[in-house]
């Protein structure tokens, strides 16, 4: 019997990667035209791109969101056109199960209200991680700013709520990526002092299990209550923006002087105000938060028919991608040293290894690791069924014997 090679490949399912190669390049669009901006359109404000306010940041990432009911609204009449035409008028069919019959109850309506609050509160605290801790202010920095453990809190949560079984080689996946996780956490922050590391590691926890939650919820909300990616983006945006609108409005009557007064207009510093965010350059801020508002769609879409999960390959890719364009744009190639440039990469490699280990598409024929594959569970299945057939088959035959013998 041939001996199987050590490392072989899965199924490949090209709607994944149709998805995955979609998302990255309308990253690589996104980030051409922060640093087209950045460096030749003199002519244009892009005080936005060197500096994060909170409220111009949250109503135009929202407002955007809020425009995915424009698909939805396509992909639903495109639906219900498919639907009408497959039946004719005259048939008269009462359905068991409709899926747009779905309801919502009481307690369902509290975990929706819940989670659009969370959500909320979930990008707040990033921007202000990111302007007061961080210090991060730029929009280029906050594109390529990486929170760690986001992939142990998926993986734990959609474990929690949904009963999702998980096996010998994901868990391995999983704990070697959540080392190298800790390792590369480590190497960013062990610069500062005890306490800074501390803190940190903090915010980088609490942050990356919120952002989890409601990634894990809103894979239930599409699973079972059939909730489209763009109704569940649109509806998260359009609840929110009407939040940050009325902060928005309130605040623009009030100067202040604080902290978080970051906004200046007619020689006046406010938390927010409206009349500043038309003296930036509308539509191309809108360009901006459109491109990221479809990758957000691309990834709802893979959550949806894949799972949580699958959304580790595409939030490796892209953070990978956009750090290495924008730091050879904006940094020069002296930001790190020769020794650190090729351990960040081989990093890189073994994360997105081991991803692709526990999603099944390199498959390890070692230690028994790809027992529980899916393709190793339908082989098993179906060598049962064959099996079975065989004992039905002699069994029927012995019958006859038997029968042929009492004669």
């Amino acid at each position: 019997m041939k001996k199987k090679c050590c490392l072989s490949f899965g199924k490949c399912n090209k709607k994944f990667w149709a998805l995955i190669v979609s998302a990255l390049i309308i990253d690589v669009v996104f980030i051409i035209l922060i640093i087209y901006f950045f460096y030749s359109a003199h002519n244009i404000d892009i005080n936005f791109l060197m500096e994060i306010n909170m409220l111009p940041y949250l109503f135009m990432e929202n407002l955007c969101q809020s425009f995915m009911i424009i698909p939805h609204l396509i992909f639903k009449k495109m639906n219900t056109s498919k639907e009408r035409d497959s039946f004719p008028r005259t048939t008269s069919i009462n359905y068991i199960f409709n899926k747009n019959q779905i309801t919502f109850s009481f307690r369902d309506k509290i975990y929706l209200i819940f989670f659009l609050f969370l959500k909320l509160f979930t990008d707040v605290y990033y921007i202000t991680y990111l302007i007061f801790v961080c210090k991060v202010s730029s929009l280029n920095s906050e594109l390529t700013y990486v929170f760690y453990f986001q992939l142990i809190f998926l993986f734990l949560l959609s474990k929690l709520f949904y009963k999702k079984q998980y096996y010998k080689h994901q868990y391995i996946s999983i704990a070697i990526l959540t080392i190298f996780e800790f390792i590369s956490f480590f190497f960013q922050f062990v610069s500062g002092s005890v306490g800074s590391f501390f803190f940190n590691l903090h915010c980088h926890i609490v942050y990356s299990f919120l952002k989890s939650s409601v990634t894990v919820y809103i894979k239930g909300l599409m699973e079972y209550k059939y909730y489209s990616p763009y109704k569940t983006c649109f509806i998260f945006g359009f609840v929110n923006l009407i939040i940050i609108a009325l902060v928005y409005l309130i605040a623009s009557f009030f100067p202040c002087d604080g902290e978080l007064c970051l906004e200046i207009y007619n020689m006046k510093r406010y938390f927010g105000n409206f009349l500043s965010l038309l003296n930036t350059s509308i539509f191309i801020m809108f360009l901006f938060f459109t491109l990221k508002s479809i990758v957000l769609i691309l990834n709802y879409v893979i959550i949806n028919e894949f799972s949580v999960c699958h959304s580790f390959l595409i939030l490796q890719l892209s953070q990978k991608l956009e750090t290495t364009i924008t730091a050879s744009f904006f940094f020069g190639d002296d930001t790190y040293d020769n020794i650190t440039v090729v351990l960040i990469y081989i990093f890189f490699i073994l994360n997105v290894f081991f991803i692709l280990v526990f999603l099944e598409i390199i498959e390890i024929n070692r230690c028994n690791c790809n027992y529980n594959i899916k393709k190793s569970i339908a082989l098993r299945a179906e060598t049962e069924v064959e099996f079975d057939d065989l004992n039905s088959d002699n069994t029927l035959e012995e019958s006859f014997i038997n029968i042929a013998q009492d004669d």
